[in-house]
């Protein structure tokens, strides 16, 4: 991708191959390129800058879980939860016949 420096020689070129009057016709259209390349460059550098960022702070997270997960551990301590999560689960089912009546209502 060409700089703004370079497209402002390349719209300079343009100019000077083309006769007073068609130089004057065009002239607003090649300064509005111009303007909307320099915004469109400016917000791709700011775009560049904010991935770099994240992918910083991205690096910067993965250490630190995996710093976590050495300290703590995961495999063992993930299948305790779970197993006590389906044992407590089991424990409170409640049938409909508990909770409904025989006309239909809500208990």
């Amino acid at each position: 991708m060409a700089n703004i420096d370079e497209l402002k020689v390349l719209v300079d070129s343009i100019k000077e191959k083309l006769d007073e009057s068609q130089g004057a016709l065009i002239s607003e259209d090649l300064l509005s390129l111009v303007s909307n390349y320099q915004v469109l460059f400016d917000e791709l550098t700011s775009i560049k800058e904010e991935v770099e960022k994240v992918k910083a702070e991205n690096e910067e997270l993965l250490k630190v879980n995996g710093r976590l997960f050495q300290k703590i551990g995961f495999d063992e301590d993930i299948k305790d939860e779970s197993a006590e999560l389906e044992e407590s689960a089991k424990e409170e089912e409640i049938t409909v016949e508990e909770v409904i009546n025989e006309k239909g209502e809500i208990i």
